[in-house]
């Protein structure tokens, strides 16, 4: 090899290692941000919304995302 070679060699090197530094970045940046979603806490399906006599209203959400209530009697105590 002769010098022009040498110095086109380098250049090559100095060249793919600045992109492949760049691209772990990026990937290390899309992996932090994929971690952040799973910390999320998932919304939840059952809650008290109101009481009845002595009962809770609870309002759940189906699969279909449409709200759905009922009596929670079970924390009734009987005489």
């Amino acid at each position: 090899m002769n010098q022009s070679d040498k110095e086109a060699f380098r250049e090559f090197a100095r060249g793919a290692t600045f992109v492949i530094v760049v691209m772990g970045v990026v990937a290390m940046f899309v992996a932090l941000l994929g971690t952040q979603e799973t910390k999320l806490t998932p919304e939840q399906k059952f809650q008290v919304v109101d009481t009845y006599r002595d009962c809770e209203v609870v309002r759940y959400t189906d699969p279909s995302n449409s709200w759905n209530y009922f009596l929670d009697c079970s924390r009734v105590k009987t005489q």
